[in-house]
Parts: structure tokens; C-alpha cells; sequence
């Protein structure tokens, strides 16, 4: 059997199945086979993103159905065994991105400045878990901004993607990209609104270093 890997997350009801797929690079008529799986039965628990570091582990984040937002970081090992779980109270945790120092960074949103918003958030934990820094980004669009993802880009600093939306009718949206600095200061702002209701879905790193974002 080959050494390409597909991993996935899987959601369940009730909790969350976490299961490694393992499948070969020089057959596809070979079928693939779970290597492991957990279970964490929590029916209020909801995976969004995860990756796999660079010594074979994997962080995993998502959201817990609270009566306030709460958001969770789960480490686990090659194996699947849990190495540590941090809460992030007051947080939406949207997408987690490896970093070069071995940690990792969260992009979602959390409670804005004024009544009724959200801003965008940019979260840093090292390689333990522990909160390097936090970085609340109001990108003066609209009133509701939520970042979907972030990276870490090549010649440092962090880009961070995401929606923002006007609470006014006929509540028209903006799609916003984010440079900021090593430590998540902004440095650079775009946006892009052709369309009436643009909404950014999912990100992902071109191999020519640039960014390329599927929107609706």
C-alpha cells in the first residue's frame, strides 16, 4: 500500500466521530480502510475544520451549542488519543491553520463593538494550546463580520478571509481579505462586493502562494 492519507471529519448525531481513512496510492480499486476512529459524544458539539500538524497530529476546531457562543480547540495525536482541549468562551470558532513555530491559528468572529455586531477574530495558540495573542478585526463594512478562514503567509503575518454583512435592509454583504502582520495587527484591507449578497464559503492556498476563495 502507498503512503498518501485522507483524512476527514465526520459529524454525527449524537457527538462527533473523528476517523483517519487511509487510502492507497497505487490502486483505486483498492479499497481504503479506517486506520482509527473516535467518538466524543457531546450532541451539542459541531466540528468545522481541522488539520493535520506537522508531526502527525491533529487540531480540530468548532462550536458547542451554548446559551452564549463557545468555541473549542481539540489537539489530538497520530493515534487519535486527546493531547489537550482548550474552550474559548465568547467565541465562534470557524477554521484552524497550522503555523511554522508548531501552533496554530483560529479565524471566526466573536461580539463586536456596538449592539447587535460581530468582528472578525484572528486567535494564536502554540503548539500546547496556550493563547499566544487575540486580534478583534472591525473591518468597517457592515455591521456582521465572521472571518472563515486564515493562513499563515510565506513571508509572515497571517491572511484572513471572511464575510461582512449590513444589519440594514435589504442586508447587502461584502467578501473581506485581511493582511495583518506576525502578531495579527492589520496592515492591508480589500474587499469585494459585485455581487449584492457576496458571501465568502471556503478559502484555500494556491501553490503559487496567492489565495483563492469560493464565494455566492
Amino acid at each position: 500500500m502507498g503512503q498518501a492519507s485522507l483524512s476527514d471529519v465526520r459529524r454525527t448525531v449524537p457527538g462527533l466521530v473523528v476517523a483517519i481513512v487511509l487510502a492507497s496510492a497505487l490502486a483505486l480499486a483498492q479499497a481504503p480502510y479506517v486506520e482509527w476512529e473516535r467518538l466524543f459524544p457531546d450532541p451539542g458539539q459541531v466540528a468545522l475544520s481541522f488539520q493535520q500538524m506537522r508531526d502527525g497530529s491533529y487540531r480540530i476546531v468548532g462550536n458547542r451549542a451554548t446559551p452564549t457562543e463557545l468555541a473549542f480547540v481539540l489537539a489530538l495525536d497520530a493515534g487519535g488519543a486527546t493531547l489537550w482541549e482548550r474552550a474559548l468562551v465568547g467565541k465562534v470558532g470557524m477554521y484552524v491553520a497550522v503555523t511554522s513555530d508548531g501552533g496554530c491559528v483560529v479565524a471566526g468572529a466573536v461580539a463586536g463593538p456596538a449592539e447587535n455586531s460581530t468582528a472578525a477574530l484572528l486567535l494564536k495558540l502554540d503548539a500546547l494550546g496556550n493563547q499566544k495573542w487575540q486580534r478583534v478585526i472591525d473591518v468597517a463594512i457592515g455591521e456582521q463580520d465572521h472571518a472563515i478562514f486564515a493562513d499563515e503567509r510565506p513571508g509572515g503575518g497571517f491572511v484572513l478571509i471572511g464575510t461582512s454583512r449590513s444589519n440594514a435592509e435589504p442586508y447587502p454583504s461584502s467578501i473581506f481579505v485581511v493582511g495583518t502582520d506576525a502578531q495579527g495587527t492589520p496592515i492591508w484591507q480589500s474587499s469585494f462586493s459585485g455581487m449584492h449578497r457576496a458571501r465568502a464559503l471556503s478559502a484555500r492556498r494556491t501553490r503559487h502562494d496567492a489565495v483563492s476563495s469560493c464565494a455566492c
